[in-house]
């Protein structure tokens, strides 16, 4: 995956990952280090 990545980025296209998808794995994984450092369950959304 990271492969397709750096090729579409090389040669100008579009990313395989949206923007949106980033942001939600990002969030999400955020989400639950705070968890587990608070020890409770967390809304992601």
């Amino acid at each position: 995956m990271l492969s397709t990545f750096l090729d579409a980025i090389r040669q100008g296209e579009p990313s395989p990952i949206s923007f949106e998808e980033i942001y939600y794995v990002t969030l999400t994984t955020f989400k639950i280090i705070e968890s587990i450092k608070a020890k409770k369950i967390l809304t992601i959304i």
